[in-house]
């Protein structure tokens, strides 16, 4: 027997969302500058360059640690939609400023996290880069690995400039849903926009919160109402050997609230990688006014193996595990990327029943952001839409955070990387 859902007013629901996003307005306005950026340690001459370069350009949690033969930087970027562009555009600033022979170690972070790490040679800094040209001339590119362990040490105790702690991003998501039926109403559809403020707290400690905002609707009567998105509070933390974890703990998609837990380990330098995914949740809906909900009671494991191709750029991708419905099944994923731009197909098979679909992703402009006040508004980094060819009580069902492991490390693999500075 099911349990009994049941239901509260939500005005109390909203005004805990209101008080979240005031408490990290208040901190960031009130948060004394040593926590943005520390300035007491004596650096040397070029390391200060570089950190101004990098910080005064928008780069955040921006550290420099200089050798004899080694200049290592790292640097988290909130600046360009795209994770090579915003290498590039480092190796611009910085080149110039280093003697030539030396070894160039950057290392990208995501949320105040070591992900990547990029290896070049300096050949010549004696001019300013212009173009494409010029940048295959200044450096010699090495390598590009998840072994960030090493250098990290070094950079640890170092002075993070520009820090991320309590920057307030307002991230706006396009939402469109259709659903394709008979001639008589062959589609239905609905579209929405959906703000969405995510504040980084701590290293790997961040908070997202969602709102959507109903623009047309001929779907469920739900999507007439303005109504939570995701709300989650996100800890990323990285393991030695390159294991990766996730703790979501809060709403997510598909009316689901709770705790969901994710690891990914990565093999031959992503090549091939392997992880699990658990869950642990309610149903939660809010309709006029009113806020559904029952009990967490659900539990949702699976796993999944995968294989990235770097040559075209290609995952391929399989995940076993149980649904909300508490049938078990399998699905396959092959995904293709171009650039920025991405196509997948998939097939499901949950226990008798099977189903396919494809999904894409499209950048959308602009290609840069403004990073200057405590508040900064852009639009979400890609429009990603997926559609199933068959709609059934069995098919499979799922609920997502803001964002899986695999979709934060993406941006900055090491194929991804490798092929787009030699191209």
């Amino acid at each position: 027997m099911e349990e009994q859902i049941k239901v509260r007013r939500v005005t109390e629901f909203w005004k805990q969302i209101y008080g979240i996003i005031l408490i990290g307005l208040v901190i960031e306005l009130l948060a004394p500058e040593q926590l943005k950026c520390f300035d007491t340690k004596k650096i040397i001459r070029n390391e200060k360059i570089i950190i101004s370069l990098l910080a005064d350009s928008g780069y955040n949690n921006v550290a420099c640690y200089i050798t004899d033969t080694k200049v290592i930087i790292t640097y988290e970027n909130i600046i360009f939609r795209d994770e090579t562009t915003a290498l590039y555009k480092v190796l611009d600033l910085i080149t110039p400023e280093i003697s030539s022979n030396r070894q160039l170690i950057i290392i990208i972070q995501k949320q105040k996290t070591p992900l990547v790490l990029v290896t070049a040679k300096i050949k010549k800094s004696e001019n300013k880069l212009i173009n494409q040209t010029d940048r295959q001339n200044t450096f010699q590119l090495l390598s590009v690995s998840f072994d960030t362990e090493k250098y990290w040490k070094l950079l640890k105790n170092e002075i993070f400039h520009n820090s991320s702690n309590f920057i307030n991003n307002i991230i706006i998501h396009p939402q469109f849903s259709a659903v394709f039926g008979n001639f008589d109403d062959p589609v239905k559809s609905q579209t929405n926009i959906s703000p969405a403020l995510n504040t980084t707290i701590t290293q790997g400690l961040s908070i997202f919160t969602q709102i959507i905002l109903p623009i047309q609707n001929e779907l469920e009567k739900e999507g007439n109402y303005i109504r939570p998105g995701i709300i989650n509070l996100n800890y990323f933390y990285r393991l030695p050997f390159n294991v990766f974890t996730s703790t979501n703990l809060g709403y997510f998609t598909n009316h689901r609230y709770g705790l969901d837990f994710e690891i990914l380990k990565l093999f031959d330098n992503g090549k091939y990688f392997a992880g699990a995914q658990f869950g642990y949740t309610g149903y939660s809906s809010i309709y006029d006014g009113d806020l559904y909900y029952t009990s967490v009671n659900t539990f949702t494991p699976s796993v999944n193996v995968g294989y990235r191709c770097c040559n075209p750029e290609v995952i391929i991708k399989f995940t076993y595990g149980t649904n909300l419905e508490s049938n078990t099944g399998w699905r396959a994923d092959i995904n293709r990327f171009f650039d920025e731009f991405e196509l997948g197909f998939y097939y499901t098979k949950i226990d008798s029943h099977v189903n396919a679909g494809f999904n894409f992703a499209i950048p959308l402009f602009p290609s840069g952001y403004f990073t200057n006040g405590i508040i900064r508004i852009r639009p979400t980094k890609k429009f990603r839409w997926e559609y199933q060819f068959r709609i059934y009580s069995k098919s499979p069902i799922e609920y997502r955070t803001n964002e899986s492991l695999l979709n934060k490390i993406l941006p900055v693999y090491p194929s991804h990387i490798t092929n787009a500075l030699k191209n």
